[in-house]
């Protein structure tokens, strides 16, 4: 007897579509055969409809243009021509423009990109951001809406949206933007700060330390949220920690969210303050070598420039290379002898080529030139400390702290010279008492203090003196392991955690706000 399968037990048999697994397989293929059509198709549609050859726009009063900048976009605008179809070179014209704050020119590449490929995601970014900037606000927001909905992943968009309905006061349209970000980039504290922000307008005082907390667990040093972090303390009735938030928040300064062309624009800025200030940001992140490449490349266009000389000297310094940085300082001082930045940019030349004799005269010309400046007395003292002369540092030191009556780190750097240098713990007690009175929230004080009592065999009154400190910063690590550690019998801190003379450079404040671990 002949048996016959039914069709539908034919397709099962075979992998059908009823088969574990087969219409998964045949829906794969499908939607395979379906990309490749699509790409295909594209493919086709370029050939025969190729994106818009569009000129790039050159921007107002070029010929005015500082003679860097000038030749920059020269050579940037002929390299942009020459793929006049190419949204990546439109949008990097439009990148430069913007990192020099040429900003109409800017707004017109940005345009020209969206023109080639309407969902290029950056140039509606910075279209909007082009139109803040020329202080169309409606534009403007209108386009970050647009760019979340193109983009419902693209982060930066939505950080850039809520800052806008922020400031336009739309409390619920901004929390959503926010809150979308914080999905998008968990470890971005700006995020969290907004919503915290969000959290002090309504009212919701706790709500809002607890998420300001959380954006500085992120990046513990960023200043808007310190600056936030510190009103909301303040609401709550926390004056200590509020006040010492607002001394982290000190020159608050706000940064937008990086994304791809803002980690780039640094190198496409051609006008000379923009080059010395990223030379000195460039200083103070340890790239010295960086600071020097590109003041060097700025020099050769304003050969006099003192600002320049003297910066590049400087860098010079930093980087190892004290000789080489006094001869750009010299060429500045033949230029402005009196020229006070320079003075000391010599001194301190002087002092990292082991010379503090040339260093003191330099800073002896700098005050002399500025009376009312600290500097000149600080690189005086540190000349003071390198020849081993602790009561010549201490008498410059004094000097400065009468020329700011209000910075309590200069009684802070007497006093540690009094107590490691010159083993005088009574004059050095003094000190810190006198800088605790102008500065009540300067942590490393209390700290001091902590370690006076501790060489007297007083516990309890060194205890004190860190509970004080944990007034101002309760959850500092550092401060909770002292108290831990004295209030456990038999187990306490070192007394000196800092052996041996007060260093060169003591005077720089650079970790006088870090409470240090035992």
């Amino acid at each position: 007897m002949d048996v016959k399968m039914s069709s539908e037990s034919a397709d099962r048999a075979c992998g059908g579509a009823d088969a574990p697994g087969g219409g998964r397989r045949r829906l794969a293929a499908q939607l395979f055969v379906g990309a490749v059509v699509m790409a295909g198709l594209w493919l086709v549609g370029r050939a025969l409809w190729p994106p818009p050859a569009i000129p790039p726009a050159a921007p107002e009063n070029l010929e005015r243009l500082e003679p860097q900048l000038r030749d920059y976009i020269r050579e940037k605008l002929a390299w942009a021509g020459q793929a006049p179809r190419s949204a990546e070179r439109h949008g990097k014209l439009g990148l430069i423009y913007a990192a020099n704050g040429l900003w109409k020119a800017a707004r017109s590449e940005f345009l020209n990109v969206l023109r080639i490929d309407p969902r290029h995601a950056l140039a509606k970014l910075y279209l909007a951001v082009s139109e803040r900037e020329l202080g169309d606000q409606d534009a403007s927001l209108s386009h970050f809406q647009e760019l979340v909905k193109e983009h419902p992943d693209f982060a930066p968009g939505f950080y850039r949206l809520g800052e806008a309905l922020l400031q336009r006061g739309d409390l619920e349209g901004a929390e959503k933007a926010f809150e979308r970000l914080v999905i998008l980039a968990p470890d971005e504290w700006r995020g969290y700060a907004g919503l915290g922000e969000i959290r002090l307008r309504q009212g919701k005082i706790r709500e809002a330390a607890g998420f300001l907390e959380r954006a500085l667990t992120k990046d513990p040093s960023a200043k808007p949220a310190h600056h936030l972090l510190g009103t909301a303390y303040q609401r709550l009735g926390r004056t200590n920690e509020a006040l010492y938030e607002f001394r982290l928040a000190r020159d608050n300064a706000a940064y937008p969210m990086e994304d791809a062309w803002s980690r780039e624009a640094p190198l496409h800025m051609k006008r000379r303050q923009d080059i010395v200030d990223m030379a000195n940001e460039y200083i103070r992140a340890g790239a010295p070598s960086k600071a020097v490449k590109i003041l060097a490349e700025a020099l050769k266009y304003d050969t006099n420039n003192v600002s320049l000389l003297t910066n590049l000297g400087v860098a010079y310094t930093r980087a190892g290379m004290p000789e080489e940085g006094l001869r750009y300082i010299r060429r500045a001082l033949s230029l402005k002898p009196k020229h006070v930045p320079a003075l000391l940019a010599a001194g301190q030349a002087c002092l990292a080529k082991e010379d503090p004799d040339e260093a003191i005269r330099m800073a002896e010309q700098a005050a002399a030139a500025a009376t009312n400046l600290v500097q000149p007395y600080i690189l005086m003292a540190n000349a003071w400390l390198a020849k081993t002369n602790d009561a010549e540092a201490i008498r410059a030191l004094r000097k400065a702290a009468e020329a700011s009556p209000s910075d309590g780190r200069l009684l802070l750097d007497i006093g540690d010279i009094q107590l490691w240098n010159l083993r005088q713990p009574r004059e050095a007690l003094a000190s810190y008492r006198a800088a605790l009175k102008r500065d009540p929230l300067l942590i490393p004080v209390y700290l001091r203090l902590a370690q006076l009592s501790l060489m007297s065999g007083k516990t309890n009154e060194a205890l004190a003196q860190i509970r004080k400190a944990r007034r101002f910063v309760p959850g500092d690590p550092a401060l909770a392991e002292w108290e831990r550690r004295l209030t456990r019998s038999g187990n306490q801190p070192p007394v000196t955690p800092e052996q041996g003379r007060a260093a060169q450079g003591s005077a720089s404040h650079a970790d006088h706000d870090k409470p240090r671990t035992p």
